[in-house]
């Protein structure tokens, strides 16, 4: 769907060609007086084929592309599909808006302000704030013009936010349904304060207006406050006066009317009609309207015409030249029907009724005796004398009329005045306002971030001081357990050198007598040897058989000694094969000592690792108290208070 206002600028652009060549795009994007990587990307989203220029759908795509990144909208794929608000460029003349030079902003009712509300909940926020996209696809609904929801989304969004809060979405349905229904016949070029006080403020859905027992006498809220209540309390689109614009304007009525008088004078009524903001030649037009017989005061009813009116025109209800039949609500009768007058009669301005006044307070006229009672000469000077009272009267109603223009305008400049400088601040607090909610998110970010930093070192410190802690009985539990082995260790090897010094006398003295042994063995080896050759000597058979029987008898008791030697020889190879398991259990335990003292030395090692994993956990946590306190100095700075670390041991 295509805008009449895209078309158009589109044409513009493109003039007579068919395409917009890459050079001719620069040229004509570069008034957007957007960045140059805003427009880079802009043409890389619509100029998808890198064929080197924009056909007439992709200009219109690059310009919807750019009416939103004007408005601060980040540029993404979906944006172009849809009317965007129009893009500003620098020497486009676009038709202006009409712009009212005085911008009468009708009251934003309760009711509707709790309805734009209630939508504005349903359309889903964040945070408090609705996404700019769904707002303005909210706004395409009404078939305003894009001129006119352009207008409206700057008017109301003028830091380029891209998200609007509650407030703001009022404002936008305000100015929407103004135009819808005819009660804003033109977009001003600011938002006025009071329109912008009364979106501010928080309504509920239902909410009740009831009539005052005692009218306000407060002439000052009388087109502000009470304007605002009444328009909310009744229907002020029909011609009967409701009773409490009735009661309203009896108030008014009794404060302005100072001597009890029962009648308002120009003077007195028009300061206060000034302050309604109406233009001077409205407010002659509603005097003209309710001054039955032009004589130059309001009586109580004739004056709460004149307020109705006022408040008729103030909530965009068009006064006609001739009034309806005008009736009240409570007991005050009908109003007299205005009489038409003549062009002599009628006055343009609204100081009229000042004119009236100095004509009333004129002093009767003398009765004039007829001709044939008086002498004329003196009629004659009496006629001169009022002539000259005349001239004067004309000349003070002249001169207070040009007075009284003069303060009507000074009043009306004072006015403009205070309104730009209201709608001044109002803009600025809105920026005061959004700087601070920025600078709060920052320091509620920076806050969120200390304290996460805070919280991780404490939990760092906490696990620091628990693994020291843990080294710390680890080593101890080390240092007992290296000690005692030690002492073992340091017993059982002085034990093994005394067994090893007994051992080695044991073996000496053993190694002697093995020796001794071993050459009495062969000693008796060689008496053995000696006898068995006797005995081969010896005669089988002979005749002395006693000295073969004493030979005999010396062989078997030698061999009984040579057995029992032969036992004793063998008790000592056992004794000597005892001895020498003893010293392969010796030379076992001489290995196990070397083992001891190797795994003494691997504990020696195993401790002086511990103490340097102690001396580093205790490095480690120096750090990290240093990092703490250097992170409760920045806390201090930033007025954050740090964490407390009562919880967290301090380390030793």
């Amino acid at each position: 769907m295509t805008s009449s206002e895209e078309s158009r600028l589109v044409d513009v652009i493109l003039g007579s060609r068919e395409s917009l060549p890459a050079a001719d795009a620069i040229n004509a994007f570069l008034p957007s007086r957007l960045p140059p990587e805003v427009l880079a990307h802009v043409w890389e989203m619509t100029e998808s084929d890198q064929k080197g220029y924009l056909s007439r759908d992709e200009v219109l795509r690059s310009l919807r592309l750019l009416g939103w990144a004007q408005r601060g909208f980040a540029l993404e794929e979906g944006l172009a599909d849809e009317p965007s608000p129009l893009v500003t460029l620098d020497g486009q003349e676009s038709p202006p808006l009409p712009v009212p030079t005085f911008f009468i902003a009708p009251s934003l009712s309760p009711t509707n302000r709790a309805k734009y509300e209630a939508l504005f909940h349903r359309t889903g926020p964040e945070d408090g704030l609705l996404d700019g996209r769904k707002i303005w696809a909210t706004m395409l609904k009404s078939n305003l013009s894009l001129d006119k929801l352009t207008h409206i989304w700057d008017l109301v969004d003028a830091q380029r936010a891209a998200k609007l809060n509650c407030t703001e979405f009022c404002l936008i349905m305000y100015f929407i349904h103004g135009l819808l229904d005819g009660y804003i016949k033109a977009l001003p070029s600011s938002i006025p304060p009071h329109l912008y006080q009364e979106a501010e403020q928080t309504f509920v859905e239902k909410i009740d207006f009831p009539v005052p027992s005692t009218p306000s006498t407060t002439l000052v809220h009388a087109f502000t406050t009470d304007f605002h209540f009444i328009r909310a309390s009744v229907d002020l689109d029909s011609w009967t006066i409701p009773e409490v614009v009735k009661q309203h304007s009896d108030s008014y009525f009794t404060a302005l009317d100072k001597d009890a008088s029962n009648m308002l004078h120009g003077d007195e009524v028009v300061p206060f009609l000034v302050d309604s903001g109406l233009p001077p030649e409205e407010l002659a037009r509603i005097w003209d309207l309710c001054d039955t017989g032009y004589k130059g005061y309001l009586v109580p009813d004739e004056f709460a015409r004149s307020v109705f009116l006022v408040y008729k025109e103030l909530a965009g209800y068009q006064v006609p030249m001739v009034l309806p039949p005008i009736h009240s609500s409570v007991q005050c009768g009908l109003l007299p029907e205005p009489q038409p007058r003549s062009r002599r009669q009628t006055l343009s301005d609204v100081e009229k009724p000042l004119l009236n006044k100095r004509w009333s307070e004129l002093p009767p006229l003398p009765q004039t005796p007829s001709p044939a009672s008086a002498p004329s000469p003196d009629v004659s000077d009496e006629l001169d004398e009022l002539k000259l009272k005349l001239e004067h009267m004309s000349q003070l109603r002249m001169k207070e009329k040009s007075t009284l223009n003069d303060h009507i305008a000074e009043l009306q400049q004072s006015q403009q005045e205070l309104l730009t400088e209201n709608s001044e601040l109002r803009i600025g607090m809105r920026n005061a306002s959004h700087s601070m909610r920025r600078s709060m998110t920052v320091h509620t970010d920076k806050s969120n971030s200390l304290a996460a930093e805070n919280a991780r070192l404490k939990q760092q410190l906490r696990e620091a001081d628990t693994a020291r802690e843990n080294l710390r009985e680890m080593h101890t539990r080390a240092m007992v357990e290296v000690t005692q082995e030690n002492q073992l260790l340091h017993a059982k090897a002085e034990s093994l050198a005394s067994a090893m010094t007994s051992t080695a006398e044991e073996r000496d003295v053993q190694r002697l007598v093995i020796e001794e042994m071993t050459a009495e063995i062969d000693r008796l080896r060689m008496q053995v040897a000696d006898l068995r050759d006797t005995a081969t000597l010896l005669p089988s058979a002979g005749d002395d058989e006693d000295l073969q029987r004493q030979i005999n008898e010396d062989i078997a008791r030698e061999n009984r000694k040579l057995r029992s030697q032969v036992g004793e020889l063998a008790e000592s190879l056992r004794s000597l094969q005892a001895s020498y398991a003893t010293m392969v259990s010796r030379d076992d335990f001489e290995r196990e000592r070397q083992e001891g003292r190797q795994r003494v030395a691997q504990a020696e090692g195993q401790r002086a690792d511990l103490q340097r994993r102690m001396d580093a956990a205790i490095q480690d946590n120096h750090r990290l108290r240093a990092s703490r306190t250097a992170t409760e100095v920045r806390g201090t700075e930033r007025d954050l208070p740090p964490p407390a670390y009562e919880a967290v041991a301090p380390g030793t």
